[in-house]
C-alpha cells in the first residue's frame, strides 16, 4: 500500500509539471502588445470598492485623476463598504474636489465588494468598466493604452496584470514570486484558449456583458469571486476574453505584511474553488492541491519504511517539482525585472507546498472568513 502512494505521488507529480509545461509553452507564444494610444470617444468609468483603505487610497486616486486621457470621457466611482476608519472621508474631500469622480455609499443591507461593484455599474452610463481595488496604483498612461488595446481586439472582458512593489521581508517577497508565476499562468491560459484566472485588481469588462449575465446574480452568496465568475461566465456563454501584459497596463498593488493577513486572503480567494463551474478551473485546483497533499504525506510515511525505492520515488518527485518550479518562475520573474527574488526560491518552494495544504484543508472544513475586520460565513455576516 505505501509503495502505491509513492507511485501515485510521482504520476501526479509528472501530471503537474505537464501541466506547467504547457502553459510555459503558451507563454512564450503569447502575443507581444505594443504601445497604442487611443483618440476614440469613447466613455469608460474606474469602480473602486473600498473597506478601511485610508492608507492607500489617496494613491489610488491620484493615480486615477491623473490620466492621461480626456475628463469628458473617463469617470471614477468610488464605492464605500461600511469602512470603519477615515477612508469615506477621505473618499469624500478628494470626490469635491474632482468633477468626474462619484463616491457612493453601500446601503446598510447591503456589503461586499460585487454588492459594491453592481451599485456602481447601475449608477454609470459607459461602454467600458475598469474593476480595480484601492490599494492599487496605474501608470498615467494606463486608459489610453488599454483602450486602444480594447478598439483593436474588441473582447468583452479584458485581464490586466498585477505586480507587487517594495516587498521587504520573505512573506512579502515569497508573495511576490508567487504572483509573478499566477501571471505567467493567468496570461499562457488565455493564450491557449483556457482562461482560469484573473484579478479584479485589474479587470475590464464592457457593461453590456455585464448586464447580459447578469452580474453576479448566481453567485451572490458566495465570498469574493468578483473577477472568476465573470470570467466563468465569459467562458460559458462564449464570449471573447484576452489578457493583456504590458507595461503601462500593470496594476501595482501591496502585498499581506503578516502571515496571518496573508492567510486570511489565500483562504478567501481558495474558499471560491468550491463553487466553480468551470471543469478546468476545478481540475488545476485540485491536481495543485492533491500533489501538496502527497509530497507532505510522504515523508510521514518515510518513518515506517525506509526502504531505498521509497526515498528514490519521493525524491524524484520533488526534484520534478522544484525543476519545473524553477523553471516557470525563473521567466514570470525575470519579466517582472524581479529575478533576484529567486534567492528566496527554495525556502518559497517549501512554504508553498505546506501553506496550499493547510489552505486547502481549510476550504475542505471551514465557511469562516475574516475580511478586513468582518467575519462571514457563506457570505454572511456573523
Amino acid at each position: 500500500m505505501i509503495h502505491v502512494i509513492f507511485i501515485i505521488t510521482l504520476i501526479v507529480t509528472i501530471g503537474y509539471a505537464l501541466l506547467q509545461l504547457y502553459f510555459i509553452y503558451g507563454w512564450l507564444n503569447r502575443n507581444q502588445i505594443a504601445s497604442e494610444k487611443s483618440n476614440a470617444d469613447i466613455k469608460v468609468a474606474f469602480i473602486v470598492p473600498f473597506r478601511n483603505e485610508a492608507e492607500s487610497i489617496i494613491a489610488c486616486i491620484n493615480s486615477l485623476v491623473n490620466q492621461d486621457y480626456s475628463l469628458t470621457r473617463y469617470q471614477i466611482v468610488l464605492v464605500d463598504d461600511h469602512s470603519e476608519d477615515e477612508s469615506f472621508i477621505i473618499a469624500s474631500k478628494i470626490a469635491a474636489e474632482h468633477t468626474h469622480v462619484k463616491l457612493l455609499k453601500l446601503p446598510d443591507d447591503k456589503f461586499g465588494k460585487k454588492n459594491a461593484i453592481t451599485l456602481a455599474i447601475q449608477q454609470t452610463d459607459t461602454h467600458l468598466v475598469f474593476l480595480t481595488d484601492a490599494d492599487c496604483v496605474h501608470h498615467k498612461n494606463y486608459l489610453n493604452t488599454m483602450v486602444a488595446f480594447y478598439l483593436h481586439h474588441r473582447p468583452r472582458l479584458i485581464a490586466g496584470e498585477v505586480k507587487f512593489g517594495n516587498e521587504t521581508d520573505f512573506i512579502e517577497k515569497f508573495q511576490s514570486i508567487e504572483l509573478s508565476g499566477l501571471m505567467l499562468i493567468t496570461s499562457a491560459a488565455f493564450k491557449l484558449n483556457f482562461p482560469f484566472l484573473c484579478n479584479g485588481a485589474n479587470l475590464i469588462f464592457e457593461k453590456s456583458f455585464f448586464e447580459t449575465i447578469n452580474g453576479y446574480s448566481e453567485n451572490e452568496s458566495v465570498v469574493g469571486g468578483d473577477d472568476i465568475f465573470l470570467l466563468q461566465k465569459a467562458k460559458a456563454t462564449n464570449a471573447k476574453t484576452m489578457f493583456i501584459s504590458h507595461p503601462e497596463t500593470a496594476v501595482i498593488t501591496k502585498p499581506q505584511p503578516t502571515f496571518s493577513g496573508f492567510f486570511d486572503q489565500r483562504f478567501r480567494w481558495a474558499h471560491k474553488s468550491k463553487y466553480y463551474t468551470d471543469a478546468f478551473s476545478s481540475f488545476v485546483s485540485m491536481l495543485v492541491f492533491t500533489n501538496s497533499l502527497l509530497l507532505l504525506l510522504c515523508p510521514f510515511l518515510l518513518l515506517f519504511s525506509s526502504r531505498g525505492d521509497y526515498w528514490a520515488l519521493y525524491f524524484i518527485s520533488l526534484i520534478i517539482k522544484f525543476i519545473i518550479d524553477f523553471l516557470l518562475l525563473f521567466l514570470a520573474t525575470q519579466n517582472q525585472k524581479k529575478t533576484k527574488l529567486l534567492w528566496y526560491f527554495p525556502l518559497a518552494e517549501i512554504f508553498q507546498i505546506v501553506y496550499v495544504f493547510i489552505i486547502g484543508v481549510m476550504v475542505l472544513f471551514s465557511n469562516n472568513i475574516n475580511w478586513k475586520g468582518r467575519k462571514l460565513y457563506s457570505g454572511k455576516k456573523i
